[in-house]
């Protein structure tokens, strides 16, 4: 819609709609925002790799970008010079075009700076978003150090056309590229003394993989495993297996031990188990799940707290909490943190994706809204 709109008026030659009498389309600042392909495919790899519908999102909000330049109704972000001083109505941008400028100007590895100021400062304290990356290629699922001085994240900045884990330190300087293969390499996490990190990785079929936070060669660890969280301990490794993307129908959870040597099945009664965060402590793994095997998502859903070490898993309350339609976009929880004893979790309400926090009972488990 976005697309033929634009079209339409570059033909025709004429202003944006709500132009005074007399005035001319230079009087106007002319745009064409279009994807290249392969932005686009890779946009669309990611989003069925990690089973997130965001990125068609933005690709759609910045369709919907172009067609309020055209209109005349885009003020809000631009410089001053690179607007006329003339009258253009309806300076506001929409919902869905703040969230792809937010996006692109954050570029994902900003979220780890949040984490970062989060747990360094008081929970009422202002949270200021700081810009990490500056590539010109994609880059995401940026996981702390737990002593809040490097940054790992994949991009595919290397121009390679695959995205790979690097690492930089938080304070600035140049990124380290760790990995180097063909097929995408993303979702690190690193070990409670910094110096290893775990990741999923495309190759050989998929699987959890780790790798020295200074580099050298990836070593298997679990086959077909994904989002990998190492315990506080560093002795565990927590993840999931399964499609992405799905129903909520046959994800299991797991634990593997560092060097990969011991493994076992957390709730296997469950119907469906993933997206693990461990507590602080590690005396509790959080989890997205579905008691009911045979139950269509979300009906018995919820997010559920339980020991590593085995035993009956306990409700957190999160559906209650924050509704069906919540769960029926999988909202998943992604960082306990420990001063606040609060959980950082992603939440997507039509075309907008923000994060939020909401806190959580250390001797319960239970969450008590409401979330912000």
């Amino acid at each position: 819609m976005a697309g033929k709109a634009l079209r339409r008026d570059r033909r025709i030659g004429r202003p944006p709609a709500g132009a005074r009498r007399g005035e001319r389309v230079r009087d106007y600042p002319q745009i064409s925002i279009r994807l290249p392909l392969d932005a686009r495919a890779k946009l669309s790899a990611l989003a069925r790799v990690t089973g997130l519908t965001r990125w068609r999102l933005i690709v759609k909000a910045l369709e919907e970008l172009a067609e309020e330049w055209t209109k005349g109704t885009l003020v809000s972000g631009l410089s001053a010079g690179a607007i006329p001083r003339r009258r253009i109505l309806g300076a506001r941008l929409s919902r869905s075009a703040r969230a792809a400028l937010a996006v692109s100007i954050v570029a994902g590895v900003g979220v780890a700076a949040w984490m970062m100021s989060t747990m360094r400062q008081p929970a009422a304290a202002r949270r200021v978003l700081t810009r990490m990356t500056s590539d010109s290629g994609l880059s995401a699922y940026p996981a702390l150090s737990p002593d809040g001085k490097l940054v790992a994240y994949a991009s595919d900045r290397a121009g390679e056309g695959s995205l790979d884990i690097w690492v930089r330190q938080v304070a600035g300087g140049e990124a380290i590229r760790l990995t180097r293969d063909r097929e995408d390499e993303y979702e690190p996490s690193f070990s409670a003394d910094g110096s290893a990190i775990v990741f999923r990785s495309e190759r050989g079929g998929g699987g959890v993989y780790i790798v020295s936070a200074l580099g050298g060669e990836a070593r298997l660890v679990a086959q077909g495993g994904r989002q990998p969280r190492f315990s506080p301990d560093g002795r565990w490794i927590a993840f999931w297996t399964g499609a992405t993307g799905g129903e909520g129908f046959g994800e299991q959870r797991h634990l593997v031990s560092r060097s990969g040597d011991a493994s076992r099945r957390l709730v296997p009664e469950f119907g469906s188990a993933s997206h693990p965060v461990w507590s602080p402590d590690g005396t509790r793994i959080l989890f997205l799940g579905k008691r009911n095997p045979g139950a269509r998502w979300p009906d018995t859903a919820d997010w559920f707290v339980v020991s590593p070490d085995g035993g009956q898993a306990a409700a957190a309350g999160a559906i209650d909490l924050f509704g069906r339609e919540a769960f029926d976009n999988f909202v998943t929880p992604e960082i306990w943190l420990a001063d606040t004893n609060t959980i950082v979790f992603s939440r997507t309400a039509g075309d907008t994706t923000n994060l939020w926090e909401v806190s959580i009972s250390p001797r319960t488990g239970r969450l008590a809204g409401p979330a912000r």
